[in-house]
Order: C-alpha cells, then structure tokens, then sequence
C-alpha cells in the first residue's frame, strides 16, 4: 500500500472540504470545482482499496452533477467509477445501471466518430462490455463490442499514438481487438503465486498474529498483519492477502478502529469473491466475510449499505454453505439492518429464521450460542412491539431473559 496516496487522502479530503464550503457561499461558480473534488477523493480512496468509503464521495458527485448544465463529462466520469467500483464489490445490478447510464451520455459522442477524449470513451465502453460479461449477458454486450472495434479503428485511423495505451487498457480486462472484433485473452487473470518458502514464512507470521490477537495483545498483532500484506501487496500476490486482510480488519475492529477496518475486510471479501468464481471451497469463506463486512457497515450506522453483503451472505447460507451458526448471524444481523430502516415485518421474519436455527444450537452447546439466542430473542421483541404484537413481544423477551 503506498504511503503516498495514504499521504493524498487528507489532501484530497481537506480540499472536498473548502469546496463544499464555498459552494454554500457562491454555488455557481464553485460547484463544478466540488464535484471533482469529490471525484478525486473517491478515487484516492479506492486504489487504497476503501471501496465502500470511495462511494460515498462518488454518490455525492453524482448527485451534484445532475444538477449542473455544465458538468456533464464529470457526471459520466463519476457513473462510470460507481459502476465499475459497485462490479468489483458484486453488486452486478447496480453496477449495470449506473455504467447503461452513463453510456446513455456517452453513446452520441462516440458515434460521430470523433476522437476527443477517446480514452475516457474508450473507458467507460471497456467497463460496460466486461460487465455485461461478468453477469453473463454476452448478447446484449455484442452491440457495444461492434462499437468498440469500430471506434478503435477509427482511433487508428486518426490517433495511432493512442493505441498502444488503449490496448493496455483493453488487456488488463482480459479483451483485445481483432478484425472480427472483441475477444477474451485466454488465461487472463491467473493470479501471480510467490514463492513456496515465501507462503510458508507468511503463513507462520499470520499464525502468529492470530496468537497474539488472541492473547489479546492486539498493537502487536496489528503490525504483524500489515507486515504480510505489505509484503503480498509487493508480491501482486493478491489470492494469498485474503486471510491477513481478513485477519487485519479483525484486530482494528476489535481496537475499535471501524473505520479504518472497512477497507482490508472490502479488499477480502473481493478476493474471496473472485477466488469463489472458479472454487466452490471458497464459498464459506466468501460467507463469512461477507457477513462481517455487513456487521461492521451496521456498526458505522451505514444501514441500506450494509444489506448488500448481508442478503448476499444469507443467500451463500441458504443455497451452498452449511453451517448454521454462519447462516444465523447473517440473519441476525440482517434483522439488526432492516429493523434501524424501519422494515421491521421484514426484521421479524429475520430474527425468526435465526432463532430457529440458534435454538438447537444453544441446546447443544450452550456456551457457544445462548447469548447468541438470548439477543436475537430480544431484537424480535424489540421489532415485534413497533407492530403492535406486544403479547409476543413479551414471550420473546421472557425467553431472552431466561436464557
């Protein structure tokens, strides 16, 4: 991780600050300014791996943009990095929506031909074409790919010094151009693998971290973690960073430290997912993750945010993960999301599913799971009074406080 962009988050933050600032005071003639500090920001705190905060600032550009008659290529910058941003983290959907629009503003330009600017168009139609991919909507990729092959061949026509740089970024999606078009690089994304003494020393420094940790010496465990990333990240050894990082947002969320947390345990779960693709074993590891990226998103209040990992890890638990203490957290803290947005029918339901499977479970091993049913039960009541079902609100809570 470079101590440089780490240097040029607050900067880049303390320059969001000024403009929001001075957009109050003279709108019109600060908010375009804003507004690409907001981009910056967010991009700052992405190749930081802080996804989930690089939206933040991104939404808030978005927002600003639509409103502004002149500040169209940046509102299609920012659609485009929440796009692409929101494929890393899974959430195809949302993805899709926010890179169609933005090809919406981009398509007119593209289609006259014209090569100014080409590489942001170039850009955004390379992330459209793999996402449509990604979600295996080769089809309706095929238009956007006849695009592509005749915008570049334009480019060639009239700015062969572009092409090299275009490739590049063509290459790094796993795409190249032929005269038939679009194609997949065959082995793109083989994930690069240190040395076997390597992993090994890694793995005994991560062993020990996790000693540490539980000893609760958790400073000392801190440094140990980021030492292995540190390392891994020098290694492009992106596959083998998913147990420290995991390990790394552990420790700080354990010091209290949640905000710092979110981004290794974002960087985690993309790994996770990635490896998941092509590894059916990855999947309880992708689960896992998943619900502690949106238990912590709760613990910063960032409720609708933290329904997205947690809905995907409930769905893991109910289609290809057995473990029902992993299933009923997710639920649990599911329940926990929808309940502070006022979804409590939703919440209900939830808390229900997790009390049953936490029912046998506390049966069998009290130790490990009574508190864990004793708070569920005690949620339900909570969510069960704003629907007016005091009667069973108050059996919920009686068994709470037997447990």
């Amino acid at each position: 991780m470079s101590a440089r962009r780490e240097d040029a988050v607050p900067v880049a933050q303390e320059a969001v600050d000024l403009y929001r600032d001075l957009t109050r005071r003279k709108p019109g003639e600060y908010a375009s300014a804003f507004a690409s500090s907001l981009i910056n920001l967010g991009n700052q705190l992405a190749e930081l791996g802080h996804h989930h905060h690089a939206l933040v600032p991104m939404r808030e550009a978005v927002e600003l943009c639509r409103h502004l008659t002149s500040a169209g290529p940046e509102l299609v910058s920012s659609l485009e990095f929440i796009g692409i941003k929101l494929g890393e983290m899974g959430r195809h959907d949302e993805a899709l929506d926010a890179l169609n629009e933005a090809m919406d503003l981009r398509r007119p330009l593209i289609e006259t031909g014209r090569t100014e600017h080409a590489i942001d168009h170039w850009t955004g139609l390379v992330a459209l074409i793999h996402q449509l991919h990604e979600m295996g909507r080769d089809g309706e990729a095929q238009p956007y790919q006849q695009m592509a092959a005749r915008y570049h061949r334009r480019i060639a026509a009239t700015q062969p010094d572009f092409i090299a740089f275009l490739d590049e970024l063509l290459n790094e999606h796993g795409y190249s151009v032929t005269a038939t078009g679009f194609r997949r690089n065959p082995g793109h994304g083989a994930a690069s693998t240190p040395s076997r003494d390597l992993l090994v020393r890694l793995h005994e420094q991560n062993e020990e971290g996790m000693r540490l940790m539980r000893a609760g010496r958790l400073d000392d465990a801190l440094v140990l973690f980021q030492q292995v990333i540190d390392v891994l990240n020098g290694e492009s050894a992106a596959a083998a960073m998913a147990y420290p990082l995991y390990n790394l947002a552990l420790v700080l969320t354990k010091l209290g430290r949640y905000g710092e947390a979110l981004g290794p345990l974002d960087r985690a779960v993309h790994i996770h997912r990635a490896l998941a693709t092509s590894d059916a074993r990855r999947l309880p590891q992708l689960a896992s993750s998943l619900n502690n990226l949106g238990w912590l998103l709760l613990a910063l209040s960032r409720f609708e945010d933290a329904l997205v990992p947690l809905n995907e890890a409930v769905a893991l638990y109910r289609r290809h993960v057995e473990s029902p203490d992993g299933h009923a957290r997710s639920l649990y803290n599911l329940g926990v999301g929808l309940g502070h947005l006022r979804r409590h029918r939703e919440a209900v339901t939830a808390a229900e599913e997790a009390i049953n499977l936490l029912r046998p479970l506390a049966a069998s091993d009290p130790g490990a799971h009574r508190a864990s049913l004793a708070d569920a039960l005690t949620w339900l009541g909570k969510q069960l009074r704003h629907l007016g079902r005091d009667r069973e609100a108050r059996a919920a809570e009686r068994e709470a406080r037997r447990l």
